[in-house]
């Protein structure tokens, strides 16, 4: 059964980014950035949604226009480049360990996860994919009630 599913990637230590010259931000299969969200620790924020298929042999077939790869290798990609140049550097962050039990422990949560952004090519999760109850959206608005002061 295919089911909406809320995702929440952490970048911590991003590279620098200037939206003039130089962006960074999730890529889409048509290689347009989404931007994160500022953290207060210097972190990004990208949330998003995609679909989620537990199959009767409980795979897990995931796919959205940020996703990317074969169904049994999918993967996100976090991109940098100057706007509409070619790729100085992409981070392939892993979706395999996304299995049915997350799948259908998320509820009306979001599977998060934290990635370092000083690395390229495939990177290891610095927090693996788990569920978090929290509303992605809580979260950017907290952080900026925090950045506000």
């Amino acid at each position: 059964m295919k089911r909406t599913l809320g995702l929440r990637l952490t970048c911590i230590d991003p590279p620098p980014h200037d939206p003039q010259s130089i962006e960074f931000g999730l890529q889409d299969r048509n290689g347009n950035l989404m931007p994160g969200v500022a953290l207060l620790d210097g972190a990004l924020l990208f949330s998003f949604e995609m679909q989620a298929e537990v199959r009767p042999d409980g795979s897990v077939n995931l796919s959205e226009r940020f996703v990317h790869g074969p169904s049994q290798g999918r993967f996100l990609y976090l991109g940098l480049r100057p706007p509409g140049g070619a790729w100085i550097r992409r981070i392939k962050v892993p979706l395999a360990s996304i299995t049915a039990d997350l799948v259908n422990s998320a509820g009306d949560g979001a599977l998060a996860a934290t990635v370092a952004g000083d690395r390229a090519a495939t990177v290891q999760l610095q927090q693996p994919w788990h569920c978090e109850a929290r509303s992605y959206d809580q979260e950017i608005a907290r952080s900026r009630r925090r950045a506000a002061g």
